[in-house]
């Protein structure tokens, strides 16, 4: 499959080498799709030098922010893959903030016990039943966000922890609000995850754990499938299943 991506970047390259000036006009989502395609691709091979020439051009033509989002999405994977945690969080925060979900630079014990309570008081609400019927979520904004949460939240767990709180809160409350959306499943488990390592809620976590998979399953979010099953059976299900019976779905996270 790595073969495939060498032409994809000479294709992508001689078709971004006939655009004109007042193509970003005329043809303004054609020029968009091929920076961000011939970024997309780069990464996948490595040549960093060639991706962030890609993305700064399609950053500054953008216009609005949800323009250019997609070529966020690239700098954050990117930035992570080099290890430049500082930026990569810094993107993430700013996108967010734009997108109307602001998260605070120093995140304090406080800060932490409040987005646990209002999550709680938000999962009050609901029964079981109506936590696993919750209508799809059709805030684009919101949509976004939840997205942008995820990428972030795959580096907080391990560079930045006291971040993982905020974002897993946030993450479900968004879910709560707006309806449910692919990222969702990755909310519900990261809560249930919270739940066991600083409540010592374990029943509570091991219901989550189960409309995780029940949300992973309803939109086929095949990528975060690996994420949600670890959650689910690495963290959760342990403290009240055998561990035995921990180990398949633990194996299917790694075969994916």
């Amino acid at each position: 499959a790595m073969s495939a991506f060498l032409p994809a970047s000479v294709y992508l390259n001689a078709g971004i080498g006939l655009l004109r000036e007042d193509d970003w006009e005329s043809h303004r989502e054609l020029c968009f799709d091929l920076h961000n395609l011939c970024a997309e691709v780069e990464y996948v091979l490595g040549q960093f030098d060639r991706v962030w020439s890609f993305l700064n051009k399609a950053i500054q033509r953008g216009r609005t922010v949800q323009e250019k989002l997609r070529a966020y999405d690239t700098s954050i994977r990117a930035f992570g893959s080099q290890s430049k945690t500082e930026d990569m969080f810094g993107t993430a925060i700013m996108v967010l903030y734009h997108l109307g979900e602001p998260v605070p630079l120093v995140v304090t014990q406080i800060e932490v016990q409040r987005g646990l309570a209002e999550t709680q008081a938000l999962l009050s609400t609901k029964s079981e039943d109506e936590l696993l019927n919750l209508g799809t979520m059709i805030d684009d904004d919101k949509r976004e966000a939840m997205r942008f949460f995820n990428l972030f939240s795959l580096c907080a767990y391990v560079e930045k922890p006291k971040y993982f709180p905020i974002i897993a809160c946030r993450m479900l409350q968004l879910s709560l609000s707006y309806g449910v959306c692919r990222e969702s499943a990755i909310a519900f488990a990261a809560y249930g995850l919270l739940l066991c390592g600083l409540t010592g809620d374990t029943a509570k976590a091991y219901r989550l754990g189960k409309i995780a998979l029940s949300l992973q399953e309803k939109f086929n979010a095949t990528e975060c499938l690996p994420r949600v099953l670890m959650a689910v059976y690495g963290f959760i299900n342990d403290w009240t299943d055998p561990l035995q019976a921990s180990l398949p779905p633990l194996k299917r996270a790694i075969d994916v």
